[in-house]
C-alpha cells in the first residue's frame, strides 16, 4: 500500500467502519451508512448544501446546453452532435452534456418499428480522481488486484 497516499488509506479505514457485508443465500448484501460520504467532509453541512446546489446546477446546465444547441442545429443541417463540458472545479472535473440532433430507438409497443427522437440528451459527471486510469484511484485499483491475487489465487 506504499503507493497510496496516507490520507486515502486513513479515510478508507474510517469508511470501512460504516460498511457491512453479509452473505445471504449465496449473495453479498452490502449495507452502507447513508451519511458515509457527507460525514467525511470537514464541514458536512456546507458539503450537503454544495451537493444540493449541484442538484440544481446539473439540470440547469443541461437545459442551457439544450436551449443553445437547438438553434445551432437549425442553422447547420449537417451537424449531428454538440458537446458541452461544464467545469466544476477548474477544468479537471466536469459535468458533460451531449445534445444529439436525433437518436433512434425501437418502439416498445411495436418492436419492428423505430422511433426518432429529436434533441436527445446524454449526460455524465467526470471527476478526475474518480477515473480508474489516473491518480490515486489507479493506485488503489492496482493494490486491490495485488491483494486479491495474493489471497485468492490458487
Amino acid at each position: 500500500m506504499s503507493n497510496i497516499d496516507q490520507a486515502v488509506a486513513d479515510l478508507a479505514k474510517k469508511i470501512k467502519e460504516g460498511v457491512k457485508i453479509e452473505v445471504k443465500d449465496g449473495a453479498a448484501v452490502v449495507t452502507i451508512d447513508e451519511n458515509i460520504a457527507i460525514n467525511q467532509f470537514s464541514d458536512p453541512a456546507a458539503a450537503k448544501k454544495t451537493f444540493e446546489e449541484l442538484g440544481t446546477f446539473f439540470p440547469a446546465a443541461t437545459l442551457a446546453g439544450g436551449e443553445l444547441a437547438v438553434p445551432v442545429f437549425e442553422a447547420n443541417k449537417d451537424l449531428e452532435k454538440i458537446e458541452f463540458a461544464f467545469p466544476l472545479v477548474g477544468k479537471k472535473d466536469t459535468w458533460n452534456v451531449a445534445i444529439n440532433r436525433t437518436s433512434t430507438t425501437r418502439n416498445p409497443a411495436k418492436p419492428e418499428e423505430t422511433i426518432t427522437k429529436y434533441g436527445s440528451v446524454s449526460t455524465g459527471l467526470d471527476i478526475y480522481e474518480a477515473d480508474h486510469k489516473k491518480g490515486q484511484l489507479k493506485k488503489v485499483k492496482e493494490h486491490i488486484g495485488q491483494t486479491a491475487a495474493a489471497a485468492l489465487a490458487d
